[in-house]
């Protein structure tokens, strides 16, 4: 079956064929995700398919390699760059509410496709379905399966939402205690007498005796990842100062050992995370650093119970 006749059998909607809705009970829109490498040249390439479903969640996959542009560019563009554009994007689309992101731009470069109808078994199945017919910047000698493992990022909202499940499920009545129903904290402050209101994001708070964050630096560029703990750090550094009495912590997912990142990777990130908190632990802040979701929530256990 040529890649057309598989791409038209996805966009099948099934109309009055029962079994075809048995087949495929998964149903929603799927999009391309376009990279713009050169603004003046104006080509753009497939880097990344996304499936939304039917409550507007967007869910996403992209590629990690994007060495082929070097082939085409060579030195007009700088491929670290491209992959950090390509991080920021999964970072800001995966799990988000597609009417909130559809008509934002996070950068020129990076752009939305239109949307059209797909159904599947599962979710994961559309998106590997899509990905393998539109994505042509692979690694050289990739195909569909000898294909490597993929990496995997997460956005820190996703972690955030994937942590409070585990918790709510594990830990129900300490869950009730430290996961607010409004992460956003105001604080208040005096420069030379004159009052100011600053909003403050703790997703992890008991009023009074713990407040916290989560943050992803499961991503697969060190400067996504730093820019995403020294964010965090932030918040926690205001905590500290204006919540007295409140014990802090900081919480990192970080890529782990079956990430399909190289060791040595794997290692930058660890020194760079000891790089960025170090000044919070040696200030009373309470850090766990977990590869996992289940890892992290004990740690988060520990710490507040």
């Amino acid at each position: 079956m040529s890649s057309n006749s598989r791409l038209i059998l996805n966009l099948s909607t099934g109309t009055g064929k029962t079994s075809t809705a048995i087949r495929n009970p998964v149903r929603g829109k799927w999009l391309n995700i376009r990279l713009k490498p050169d603004i003046f040249s104006g080509e753009l390439f497939n880097i990344g398919v996304g499936f939304i479903d039917n409550n507007g969640t967007l869910h996403s996959q992209f590629t990690d390699d994007l060495s082929r542009l070097q082939c085409l560019f060579d030195d007009r563009i700088d491929l670290q760059e491209m992959g950090f554009l390509v991080d920021l994007a999964a970072s800001q689309y995966d799990r988000a509410a597609f009417d909130e992101i559809k008509d934002k731009t996070i950068s020129p470069q990076i752009i939305l496709g239109e949307p059209s109808y797909a159904s599947g078994k599962t979710i994961g199945s559309i998106l590997n379905q899509f990905y393998d017919e539109t994505i042509s910047l692979k690694p050289f000698g990739e195909d569909s399966k000898t294909r490597r493992p993929r990496f995997a990022s997460s956005s820190t909202e996703s972690v955030r939402s994937d942590v409070f499940n585990w918790l709510r499920l594990q830990h129900p009545l300490l869950a009730k205690e430290i996961i607010p129903s409004n992460s956003q904290f105001v604080i208040q402050t005096s420069d030379d007498g004159v009052q100011q209101r600053h909003t403050v994001e703790l997703p992890l708070r008991a009023p009074g005796r713990a407040a916290g964050t989560i943050v992803s630096a499961n991503c697969k560029t060190a400067p996504t990842a730093e820019l995403r703990i020294l964010q965090a750090a932030m918040n926690i550094h205001t905590a500290v100062r204006h919540l007295e009495g409140e014990d802090c912590g900081l919480f990192i997912l970080r890529p782990g050992d079956n990430s399909a990142l190289p060791r040595a990777i794997l290692d930058r990130f660890d020194d760079l995370i000891d790089e960025s908190v170090w000044k919070l632990r040696d200030a009373g802040v309470y850090v766990g650093v977990e590869d996992s979701i289940e890892g992290l929530g004990k740690e988060i256990v520990g710490w507040a119970a």
